[in-house]
């Protein structure tokens, strides 16, 4: 009797040994799944990884990690075109499946806005998005900066300087944004310089300057500057130069009619045009992005309100009825808004009319002026 308990005692404990030593050890964990698209099609050589441990899926879109520890986990799945997926998960003992979908990446495009504003003794560049926020100073100036105009490329910005000391001593620069260098591009003695607009190729600059009399249109090269051509030579003012998106033309702004009118000419000077005859001003033209339209300020009705008409002057009409004077409207890229500047609530502000929805809006708050608003192209979020 005794041997026999001994003998079915020792197979017991030979049972539990080899079942402990030899078998599967059920107190582990493992994960497994597929990583699809939106649409349920699997995504192979996705990375995944969790707990510093990394595998690639199959061309099915499968993965799986076995002999982890039971608890707490994130699961990371990366693929180039494809917006990173995280997912966060308590792993029992055993196994437990996890379907991973990834959302494919679009990168985010939009413009920022460029404007001038006094905020600490002087008017310095600032820049924001197009809903006025994530406001950020360009420069930490000396003296008081002006007129700023993204370059088509995206990567420069011109803008006027005013000489400290001389109230009427302008000069135009142009800043890399990529290099955050800075040079000089129209200076000439005691002579304003002022109003660079962009060639659409970004190689060159048209501006005003009275450095030869009266206001003139000078156009010059940005990377040789030394030698600016001068493009009208009239007894009158012409100023406020901007090129068109094509590239043949520039509208402007002269007196030679009597009053501000909006003039357009070919590059070289030649073939000039009137657009605008109304005894009222009529100044600060901006070209639509597909050139077909030009805004411009007019005081016909009393005050200063931003009007539109076909690049050939026909057409001419009141856009806004602001209730104040408006000044310098800017076209935004996508042609689905217009800035203007007006002090409608007592100060200097950027204001927006949507040419797509009819709503209008205030772009930049009221402790500070904010004036000369210009638009950079679409570019990549995060690109400057």
């Amino acid at each position: 009797m005794f041997k026999s308990r001994m003998l079915a005692l020792l197979l017991i404990l030979v049972f539990t040994v080899g079942c402990a030593g030899g078998g599967t050890n059920t107190s582990l964990a493992s994960v497994s799944g597929v990583v699809t698209d939106e649409n349920g099609k699997p995504i192979s050589n996705v990375r995944v990884a969790i707990s510093g441990r990394v595998t690639y899926t199959s061309d099915t879109g499968t993965w799986e990690f076995e002999g982890l520890s039971p608890g707490s986990y994130t699961v990371y799945a990366r693929q180039d075109g494809y917006v990173d997926n995280e997912i966060y998960v308590f792993l029992a003992s055993g196994h437990t499946t996890i379907d991973i979908k990834l959302k494919e990446s679009v990168t985010e495009m939009a413009a920022r806005i460029i404007f001038s504003s006094v905020r600490s003794g002087v008017s310095n560049l600032f820049t924001m998005d197009a809903k006025g926020e994530y406001v950020a100073p360009l420069f930490d100036p000396f003296s008081d900066h002006y007129d700023p105009a993204w370059s088509p490329c995206g990567t420069m910005i011109a803008y006027s300087v005013l000489s400290p000391g001389f109230d009427n001593l302008t000069n135009i620069y142009v800043y890399d944004l990529q290099t955050k260098q800075s040079w000089q591009i129209a200076w000439h003695g005691n002579s304003y310089n002022r109003y660079p607009s962009w060639s659409p190729d970004s190689t060159k600059l048209a501006f005003s300057s009275d450095r030869d009399g009266e206001s003139d249109i000078y156009v010059v090269d940005v990377y040789n500057p030394d030698e600016p051509q001068r493009v009208t030579n009239s007894f009158a003012s012409d100023w406020y130069p901007r090129w068109s998106p094509d590239g043949t033309q520039i509208a402007f702004i002269s007196t030679r009619g009597g009053n501000n009118d909006i003039y357009v000419m070919a590059v070289d000077g030649s073939n000039v045009r009137r657009l605008t005859t109304d005894q009222a001003s009529d100044a600060y033209p901006t070209w639509s992005p597909d050139g077909t339209q030009i805004a411009f300020i007019s005081s016909r009705y009393i005050r200063n309100e931003v009007y539109v008409m076909n690049c050939d002057g026909s057409n001419q009409k009141r856009l806004t009825n602001v209730g104040a004077n408006a000044y310098y409207p800017a076209w935004s890229p996508d042609g689905e808004q217009i800035l203007f500047v007006s002090a409608l609530e007592g100060v200097n502000a950027i204001y927006f009319t949507d040419l797509k929805y009819q709503s209008k809006g205030r772009l930049t708050d009221l402790s500070y002026p904010a004036t000369s608003p210009a638009w950079s192209p679409i570019v990549e979020v995060g690109t400057f």
